[in-house]
């Protein structure tokens, strides 16, 4: 999110001259900790999070579970499959490749929310972070499929004898379900964890219930009853008082609260769009939130 950073007077009279880097993203902490307590102490080394798009799943993971998790003594690897689907295997592949080499900085730019890359790397303000995948033998009926397997278990036990613990965020895995590609894959994951379910956590993301239920609830399914279901939080006046705190140190204007948690609201309760609303506030030096979201849900 790109912000214009004016001079604009504060509230106090005293001008803003300079560009400080402020702090945009909400921490979901007790949520962090509720995952990661309940993997440290066993009680559960699969988890998925629900919620519909643009409800902030992505951001907390790449900026709220993984540096955490980090600091505990996991290796987190990320990997989204929104796009490009019928090749997890192959993004996978890449991913472990980038993870088994020297590593090199991400850099200090952050890549947009939902920015979509080939391999996506997620954004961090002070850790690196690689995707991975991993896999183990299962019926196959493709060629191409039995190498891109064999090559993903044979990366993924390097990794295991450089790490002692590893914390998978596998985002959007729902997509998985429409591509046959995917079926080998799924149960070759499903492998891997159950037999390094001492060293290796996984936290899934996805937005389609009905998909999700084909992935973890069928019992034909690759991952059958492997993972538990948690529903993510829906942010409240917290979230919305740290926005508007947000705005006011930009541009020295802030949103009453009330006119805030309506257009909050207005667009669903979803961080990345009510975000876009004050961004686009801030650039047209509007202070009209309300207006903003109305004018969001009555289209171009």
């Amino acid at each position: 999110m790109l912000l214009r950073m004016d001079c604009h007077l504060e509230r106090t009279g005293q001008p803003r001259t300079s560009t400080t880097k402020i702090e945009w993203h909400y921490p979901r902490d007790q949520l962090t900790e509720n995952i990661l307590h309940a993997i440290d102490c066993g009680a559960s080394t699969s988890l998925t999070l629900v919620a519909p798009m643009k409800m902030g799943k992505t951001d907390f993971l790449c900026l709220d579970l993984m540096p955490e998790a980090l600091k505990r003594g996991y290796r987190p690897v990320y990997a989204s499959f929104k796009s490009h689907v019928n090749h997890p295997a192959t993004i996978l592949s890449h991913a472990i490749g980038s993870t088994l080499t020297p590593m090199s900085p991400i850099g200090t730019v952050q890549p947009e929310p939902h920015s979509e890359t080939y391999l996506k790397k997620p954004h961090t303000r002070t850790t690196e972070f690689y995707t991975l995948g991993s896999d183990a033998a299962v019926p196959h009926t493709d060629r191409t499929d039995i190498a891109q397997i064999t090559h993903l278990q044979s990366q993924f036990h390097a990794l295991l004898m450089r790490h002692e613990r590893i914390l998978l965020c596998l985002d959007d895995v729902d997509g998985l379900t429409v591509h046959s590609t995917a079926l080998s894959f799924l149960y070759s994951l499903r492998s891997i964890l159950e037999q390094n379910r001492d060293r290796i956590a996984v936290v899934f993301t996805g937005s389609d219930h009905a998909l999700l239920q084909v992935i973890f609830r069928d019992p034909k399914a690759a991952l059958f009853k492997s993972s538990v279901f948690i529903d993510l939080p829906t942010l409240g006046d917290g979230f919305i008082e740290h926005i508007r705190a947000c705005s006011r140190q930009t541009s020295g204007r802030a949103f009453p609260i009330t006119e805030g948690q309506h257009a909050f609201a207005m667009v669903g309760r979803s961080p990345f769009v009510f975000r876009s609303l004050v961004a686009s506030m801030l650039e047209s030096a509007s202070n009209d939130i309300v207006g903003r979201a109305l004018d969001l849900r009555s289209g171009p």
